[in-house]
């Protein structure tokens, strides 16, 4: 199971006049979230690398995310800025690859941007009603579990000290 990975990406939006929203599914219940970004009448004000409401806004995505939805929009449909800030944005972003350009706010050309993915196992895959016991995901030998979400309905498998390899082959880890 794939979720957004907290420690890896941010939450974006980026414009003058422009709110958004982050939805999804957290710990089996629903998520909402929002951030704005703002400007007065031009950009002067505006830094390039400051990404703290003016012109651009970043949240952190919790860990175990789900399900991600974005929705953006305009205070004032853009009316008071669309002079300089033709459009409105909001993305998840690899953090690495998020340095903020005030030239942006004019123009912001990339179509695609870089996200990473968080994977781990849900908890209630039940290998013991699994027909086809070779398919099952199941930690490898000397290995162990290790809880990925706080409540336990995902895990990883890790080598045990000593030993490496794949933890999820069935020969495992190999000293």
């Amino acid at each position: 199971m794939f979720t957004i990975s907290n420690t890896n990406n941010k939450f974006t939006v980026i414009g003058c006049d422009t709110y958004a929203y982050i939805s999804g599914e957290l710990e089996g219940e629903s998520y909402k979230s929002g951030c704005m970004a703002l400007c007065g009448n031009s950009t002067k004000a505006i830094r390039d690398g400051s990404c703290s409401g003016n012109g651009c806004c970043q949240l952190e995505i919790p860990k175990g995310l789900k399900y991600l939805e974005l929705e953006v929009r305009s205070f004032n449909n853009h009316s008071e800025v669309l002079k300089f800030n033709p459009c409105r944005y909001a993305f998840v972003i690899q953090q690495d690859n998020s340095t903020f350009s005030s030239k942006y706010i004019h123009n912001f050309t990339q179509e695609e941007v870089a996200l990473v993915l968080d994977w781990a196992i849900p908890t209630n895959t039940s290998c013991s009603k699994a027909e086809n016991k070779s398919n099952c995901s199941t930690c490898g030998l000397n290995t162990k579990r290790i809880n990925f979400l706080d409540d336990g309905s995902e895990y990883r498998c890790q080598c045990l000290e000593g030993f490496e390899r794949n933890p999820y082959l069935p020969q495992g880890c190999q000293e």
